[in-house]
């Protein structure tokens, strides 16, 4: 049997405790190895042999963490990219490249139902 993919969360809100951190535990393969939070320690109350760390920076550092999961965009996802690491980027509208319209051509590029809307009430 192979050893399953460690993951790394950055991020652990309503989104990352709730969908994001649940659907990871949940797959074959994968493992929730490392939750970034900067201040409390939630996700080690949920997952109790999940790491705390406080900082991406520390994240991206571990050689065991295999793809990175941030739904904090931009800087985040950017230093876990320039780390090595694959990276699952929580909304399109977070991506960022350096060539002028990445982002949106990556939005348009997404099927209707993939991509993020937001409704304002």
């Amino acid at each position: 049997m192979n050893s399953p993919l460690n993951v790394g969360l950055i991020g652990y809100g309503f989104a990352g405790g709730t969908i994001h951190a649940p659907v990871i535990a949940s797959v074959p393969g994968l493992a929730l190895a490392k939750v970034v939070e900067r201040r409390a320690d939630r996700a080690k109350a949920d997952w109790p042999l999940v790491e705390i760390v406080r900082g991406a920076k520390e994240l991206n550092a571990d050689p065991k963490a295999g793809i990175v999961v941030a739904l904090t965009p931009g800087a985040f996802a950017r230093g876990a990219r320039f780390a090595g690491k694959p990276v699952v980027v929580g909304e399109a509208s977070g991506i960022r490249d350096a060539s002028p319209g990445a982002a949106g051509k990556v939005r348009k590029a997404l099927p209707d139902r993939l991509r993020q809307r937001r409704t304002i009430a």
